[in-house]
């Protein structure tokens, strides 16, 4: 028979695993199918959780997916400001992913588990979190570097620049160059209508 620290731990606190000890051997047994009907039920919300949150991190990684392939044609294009805005929002969309793991808050169910489970919750994120943060701050690399291969810098250029250095940043320290605004520039006069 498992030892009563065993059962909490399956169980969960404050079921009645603790009280197994002081029990006869026929309420033992008696205890002992209850505790496997309990066990059954963590087991099943267990499984049941992680196919949720898998399910979750499926679609998650659809709808990436599907922007990104939205925001090839765009790339097609080669026009320099356009290039430069969709590996920001490309970049933008995987660090949102990496963050909504982190961020939120912990379940009621892990709080009051104790200090390991939130600890373990805590960690699992982490352990799904990583790759895609690391995937960001290339996507973010690649972004500066194009901006500074084609001399285009504008606000997605900055934002690319502002999140490597908030991600990392002794790999991409502040830059503390000043910068002016341009002081004379050609107004736009006429945009061109939209053609469906």
């Amino acid at each position: 028979m498992p030892s009563v620290a065993t059962l909490e731990s399956v169980i969960g606190a404050g079921s009645p695993a603790s009280v197994i000890e002081s029990r006869s051997s026929r309420d033992r047994r008696s205890t002992a199918r209850r505790t496997h009907c309990w066990r059954h039920a963590a087991s099943t919300q267990k499984r049941s959780c992680s196919k949720r949150f898998e399910e979750w991190l499926e679609l998650k990684k659809r709808a990436s997916t599907d922007a990104a392939r939205a925001y090839e044609a765009i790339l097609a294009i080669k026009d320099a400001a356009s290039s430069i805005t969709v590996a920001a929002r490309l970049a933008v969309i995987v660090e949102s992913f990496a963050s909504s793991l982190v961020t939120p808050e912990i379940p009621r169910a892990v709080r009051t588990g104790g200090n390991a489970k939130v600890k373990a919750y805590c960690d699992a994120m982490l352990d799904v979190a990583q790759p895609l943060e690391a995937a960001a701050v290339d996507d973010f690399s690649i972004c500066l570097a194009k901006s500074t291969e084609l001399a285009w810098f504008d606000e997605s250029s900055r934002r690319c620049e502002r999140e490597l250095t908030r991600l990392k940043p002794k790999e991409f320290p502040r830059a503390t160059e000043l910068r002016s605004q341009p002081l004379e520039f050609a107004p736009v006069i006429a945009v061109e209508p939209v053609t469906h």
